[in-house]
């Protein structure tokens, strides 16, 4: 996924991330340059940064964390 397409994705898209936990996508950050996902997962008090590079787009606007 590049910048563009996580900027349209929709506030709290759901998030499967690669450790089989949900979470939401909650903000849109930048580091060093690159698109990341802010992504709060449910019990977790750090947001987890997850790289849009990393991310596809599933079905119904949901989103996987591929790495």
């Amino acid at each position: 996924m590049n910048k563009t397409q996580l900027l349209e994705q929709e506030q709290n898209a759901p998030v499967l991330c690669r450790d089989g936990k949900l979470g939401l996508l909650i903000r849109y950050l930048e580091i060093l340059g690159l698109p990341v996902a802010g992504v709060q997962v449910p019990g977790e008090d750090a947001i987890r940064e997850i790289p849009a590079e990393h991310l596809r787009p599933l079905s119904g606007g949901r989103l996987m964390e591929t790495l």
